[in-house]
């Protein structure tokens, strides 16, 4: 919570106090948002609200799978997901000791999940493009690399081939996280 009011903050020094902004957070629709809504009220005071420092800020919330679009077209100026994109639209294959793919994962499992998430990327990234307004930042934070070894394979590279083709502003690898900002021409 603590980023979104340094960014409401920044926005409105820049902009003026009575400039008002609407944040609508997104999870599954089996999602409980009564802890959501407690914390940005006050009622749980730690850590403490942006809602509690500034006026004309508008907290909504959408139970949408962030795999349909979520919002109306070209209504989002500023998007971030933050640690998501790892999950699956769906099990795309069963795994014979673990749901996640690890070094016993047969070949064959492996290539299920790296296809299945190279498809809900390409999903996800249709999805927010629609979303965008133009000019609109969409900012991306998800797990990429542990201990130099790949979560999933391919998924850096196909990160940097996409972004070399989005126009990104900014790129960094920590080998835990993929952080990338990208403009909508």
């Amino acid at each position: 919570m603590a980023i979104f009011g340094e960014l409401l903050a920044t926005l409105k020094d820049h902009h003026g106090p009575n400039t008002q902004f609407q944040v609508i957070y997104e999870d599954l629709e089996m999602n409980d948002f009564n802890s959501l809504f407690k914390r940005m009220s006050g009622i749980i005071p730690d850590p403490p609200s942006y809602l509690q420092e500034m006026d004309n800020v508008y907290v909504l919330a959408s139970g949408t799978n962030f795999y349909k679009q979520c919002v109306p077209s070209n209504s989002m100026h500023f998007m971030m997901s933050m640690t998501s994109v790892h999950w699956l639209s769906r099990t795309a294959t069963t795994f014979k000791d673990s749901i996640y793919k690890d070094a016993k994962s047969s070949t064959e499992e492996t290539a299920a999940l790296n296809k299945q998430a190279e498809l809900d990327w390409e999903m996800f990234l249709l999805r927010r493009s629609r979303e965008l307004k133009r000019g609109g930042l969409l900012v991306v934070d998800s797990r990429s690399l542990e201990e130099k070894e790949q979560i999933v394979d391919g998924l850096y590279d196909d990160v940097k081939k996409r972004l070399s083709r989005m126009n990104p502003e900014i790129f960094k690898d920590d080998l835990r996280f993929i952080y990338l900002v990208i403009r909508k021409e």
